[in-house]
């Protein structure tokens, strides 16, 4: 096996009493120290303060920064412009030392709990949740990456697009959002609707440039009833939602224009 392996223990200390955990953040000059006598210099709730988990901010640094707790011989280095978290030893007495180029500065924060590690500027804690059979997203944002965090996916509520239509062919609706799925689909005639000729009308819904529903019905010369509907059909997509993909279009084709009332469209998009 090429290369060496170093081990650590690392200890898991349990919150205190009171429930409250602790950081200490270290903003510092290149080189610089911290050791017990510091971290218990904060305050009375420090005075045994434990680091466990990390935060080394070198976005300001000029060039690799060095982290190392001399008693364990742990260390870590953060690339310049990059800030990564990740476990240290939970030493009896830390001392920590920091190096990199002289003058540069970084800000460093300690916990007294453990952290998630950095991967690649953003950190998943779960690859395979889905609803439906499709995927949530659960991904923390780069923004907050290295940041201790708790994750619970929440659905958000659908966005509802209705529209109308009365001529032949197609009519174009509010187009949805970018990349979600379609979850309902409903479709409902007014009672007035009529044609010219009494006849058969064909209605197809596409959602970008992919019919996803159809159905033909016989409409009459004369109108039905003067309210309510004379049409209505609900179409779920639990199992196989379509997707809006990147360039989202949503509509509605007729086969032939009504000469009264019109055709109804509602779709849910998550």
């Amino acid at each position: 096996m090429a290369g060496t392996l170093s081990f650590f223990d690392l200890t898991n200390l349990q919150a205190p009493a009171d429930g409250r955990t602790h950081q200490i953040i270290w903003n510092s000059t290149l080189p610089g120290g911290l050791d017990e006598q510091n971290f218990s210099s904060v305050g009375q709730y420090y005075s045994n303060f434990r680091p466990q988990g990390c935060r080394l901010d070198a976005t300001l640094a000029t060039g690799p920064v060095k982290i190392l707790e001399t008693n364990s011989g742990f260390f870590q280095v953060v690339d310049a412009k990059m800030v990564e978290t990740f476990m240290v030893p939970g030493v009896p007495v830390p001392n920590y030392v920091l190096t990199g180029n002289a003058g540069d500065v970084v800000a460093v924060t300690f916990y007294d709990f453990p952290v998630f590690h950095s991967a690649n500027g953003s950190t998943n804690v779960a690859q395979a949740v889905t609803v439906n059979n499709n995927p949530l997203d659960v991904s923390v944002p780069a923004s907050v990456a290295g940041t201790p965090y708790a994750v619970q996916a929440v659905p958000l509520p659908p966005k509802l697009i209705f529209g109308s239509a009365t001529v032949v062919g197609a009519t174009a609706l509010t187009a949805p959002p970018a990349s979600v799925n379609l979850r309902k689909l409903r479709v409902t005639i007014s009672g007035d609707a009529t044609l010219a000729a009494a006849g058969e009308q064909t209605l197809s819904v596409t959602l970008a440039g992919v019919v996803v529903w159809q159905d033909v019905l016989w409409l009459p010369l004369t109108a039905q009833v003067e309210n309510g509907l004379i049409y209505k059909a609900d179409i779920p997509f639990p199992d196989i939602a379509y997707n809006t993909t990147a360039a989202p279009t949503f509509g509605i084709t007729l086969g032939t224009a009504l000469a009264t009332g019109k055709v109804n469209v509602a779709g849910w998009f998550a």
